[in-house]
């Protein structure tokens, strides 16, 4: 074969060239969410113009979407989107709607005050007046569980004299270790109050306020006890708060065994 022949045309290479097809979408198995973790699969949609030889296959594009990590303030804002409307608590549903403010109150004592201060909580205040039917808390405060520290607990002391107290910690069911301080009971009422059935402890100086209106049943007790701790007691304006603390075998309703001081300033 002389040197310039052409080859027979079984034994030339294909002349490929790429094509620039205009007009391709890609469309997936199922549609994109890009909070929702999983994989995409895109697949090419030719051009009416253009017909696909059976030997050819497409070429496809795979999007995997992993679950982020959540930070602290990114759980508890979670919990609280998932709270129920105001329509939406009955006292069929109470347990697991107590089951529900206690794991948020969890998530939200995790937080900074600044971390705090960025939640939305517009859907619990908005359920706060129902909770109280329920649960018979001031209408006015959010639920014990989540409100944590509070300030601007208004208190009077044996002199008539009125005070306000900022980072005061709000007691509820499971509040049995009190240590230096500020608490407030600031939900409850005398005919359904908050009810602690276990002996509470008392170290250091410990200021307890009883909000109007408000009560607060201690089954085992209140133990004040060895020298250095105490328990002052303060009421509000109309003095309506009510603390009932009752001992155990023997023990105290309030007190200790060998020192301790409790003091009721109104």
């Amino acid at each position: 074969m002389a040197e310039n022949d052409l080859e027979p045309a079984e034994k030339q290479e294909p002349d490929i060239q790429p094509v620039t097809i205009p007009g391709v979408t890609w469309e997936a198995q199922s549609e994109f969410d890009p909070d929702a973790p999983g994989q995409y699969v895109y697949t090419p949609v030719l051009p009416a113009a253009y017909e696909v030889a059976g030997e050819v296959e497409l070429p496809v594009i795979s999007v995997t979407v992993t679950a982020a990590e959540q930070t602290a303030l990114q759980r508890a804002q979670a919990m609280i989107d998932a709270f129920p409307a105001p329509e939406d608590i009955t006292a069929d549903n109470r347990d697991e709607v107590e089951a529900q403010l206690a794991a948020i109150g969890e998530a939200w004592a995790e937080l900074s005050d600044e971390e705090a201060l960025r939640l939305d909580a517009a859907r619990l205040e908005a359920a706060r007046d129902t909770l109280a039917a329920l649960d018979g808390q001031a209408g006015n405060e959010l639920p014990a569980p989540l409100a944590g520290t509070v300030d601007g607990v208004e208190y009077w002391d044996e002199n008539g004299s009125s005070y306000t107290q900022d980072g005061v910690t709000v007691v509820d069911s499971t509040t049995t270790t009190w240590t230096a301080g500020w608490y407030v009971v600031n939900s409850g009422d005398p005919n359904n109050p908050i009810k602690i059935d276990s002996r509470v402890t008392v170290t250091g100086s410990v200021y307890l306020i009883l909000a109007d209106d408000c009560a607060l049943t201690v089954k085992g007790g209140i133990q004040v006890q060895d020298d250095g701790n105490s328990l002052t007691i303060y009421g509000q304006e109309r003095g309506t708060g009510k603390l009932t603390a009752t001992g155990d075998n023997g023990q105290a309703g309030i007190g200790g065994n060998g020192g301790g001081c409790v003091k009721k300033t109104q």
